[in-house]
This record gives structure tokens, sequence and C-alpha cells, in this order.
């Protein structure tokens, strides 16, 4: 995804581009002190989301704003000002969001929660369960602090978005004992590595029940259970070999490899 930051201040353009790169690592920041630079840029090339300073020289936000809308009707518009009193304007543009200055990633955060136009998801994290389960993102296999966070992430790819708890979780990672302090360490660890690579929004967390939403995941087990080819290809009767409590599943995707005509 490809970003705009447009703000006359240098240093005020700098803080912009860090909160956007902190809370988005995995975007494409383009910023630009000149409008009309900005408006060149997105003229010929697609822009998903703009953060606009409304006080510049040469051509303020409002005006640029009008002006990127009308190149591109689906652009999300989040004005930055140090004053309040803009606000109305700005949302009689149809903006996606308005932050005060100096911007906070957390308010940031907050904005790109609620954004007037969808922006399409790229499934950068990629799941195999057939065979051994691996987590990768961009070829490189992910790292944990502890082997059984990817145990814990591989039990919420099988569960496959539905919710878990701690103790369904601590059930499965350690049968009849329970191991709460560690249990919360390997979900710190795994929002840890998922955020730092770029893949937060992946974790479901509400209250203490964590999922993982299946829509933002590339994975061959997703695959077969959508019907499609290449996932029905992949699987070969083996599924996260490495975890005894992944039988179960794979007993019920081998039964479907016996009744193939």
């Amino acid at each position: 995804m490809k970003v705009l930051a447009v703000d006359d201040e240098a240093i005020m353009l700098e803080r912009l581009r860090e909160c956007i790169c902190e809370v988005l690592p995995q975007v494409e920041v383009y910023d630009f002190r000149r409008p009309s630079a900005a408006l060149a840029f997105a003229a010929d090339n697609p822009v998903e989301l703009a953060f606009l300073d409304i006080e510049m020289r040469g051509m303020d936000g409002i005006t640029l704003g009008k002006k990127l809308s009308a190149l591109l009707p689906q652009l999300n518009i989040i004005y930055t000002t140090a004053y309040a009193d803009y606000a109305f304007d700005a949302y009689q543009l149809n903006a996606s969001g308005y932050l005060l200055k100096p911007i906070d990633p957390q308010e940031l955060r907050g904005q790109l929660e609620c954004l007037r136009y969808p922006v399409p998801s790229e499934k950068r994290l990629s799941i195999q369960c057939f065979g051994s389960f691996e987590a990768r993102v961009e070829g490189k296999y992910l790292s944990f602090k502890y082997e059984r966070t990817r145990e814990l992430l591989a039990y919420l790819v099988d569960r496959c978005g539905a919710s878990c708890g701690a103790d369904e979780i601590m059930s499965i990672l350690w049968e009849d004992e329970t191991h709460l302090s560690y249990f919360q360490n390997l979900r710190k660890d795994l929002q840890d590595t998922l955020r730092r690579v770029g893949c937060g929004e992946v974790l479901e967390k509400t209250g203490k029940r964590l999922a993982i939403k299946p829509e933002l995941v590339c994975c061959d087990y997703y695959q077969w259970r959508d019907g499609s080819q290449p996932g029905i290809d992949a699987y070969r009767g083996e599924y996260m070999t490495q975890y005894s409590w992944a039988e179960e599943t794979n007993g019920m995707l081998s039964g479907t490899l016996t009744k193939a005509p």
C-alpha cells in the first residue's frame, strides 16, 4: 500500500513519517513538503491513504485534498493540523480522519480503524500446515523467543478464526498442567513478533481470548477448506506433523483422500 504524507514543515513531516512507519511498517510512505509535488505523484501512482497538513504555503491541505479526491475517488484522507478549528471543513470533504499535532501513534491507529474506504489487505503472513507447520513473512521464517510460541500460533491457525481462551490453549500445549505465567509470555511473544513484521492485525485479542483472522493469512489449509485447487493439491496425508493434537484434523483431512475417486 502506498501512503502520502504532506507537510511543509520538515520537523513535522519527519514526525508524521515516523508515526506512520511505526503503526504501518509494511507500507510505502512517500513524503512531500510541496503540495504540488504530492499531487503530481498521485497522478501517476495508486495511493490508498494520504495524511495532509492543512495550513501549507502555496496550496492548503483542504484544496490539495479536493484535487487528490478528484484524481483518486477512493482515497482515504486524514488531515493533520495544530488547530481544531478546521475539523468541520475536513469532515465536509468526507475525510477519513482528523489528527491534531503532535501526532500520536495510538491516535493514528484509532483513525485507521474507521477509514471511509476499505483498503485491500496484503496477505503478508504465509502459513504452511500440510507436512510440518511453518510460518513465513516475505519468504523469511518467523523467529520466536520461545519455541512454544510457534505451537500457539499453529493451534490458533488450526482453530480457523475461532476465539480461544487461556484454559483451552494451556490444555492443548501442556495437557493436564497449567502454566499461566508461561502462557502469558507466549502470548506476548506472539503479539510482539507479529507486530514487528507488520502483521499485528492478523491476531485478534478480545479480553483474554485469542483468534487468528483467516482472511489476512495465506494458508494451504484454508485454501483446502475453501475448495481451492492449490490447497487440495497440496495435501498429501500430513498435517502439522510435529504436533500430536493436530492428528484429529489430519484424520478429517485424510478421510477426504480415501473418498476421492
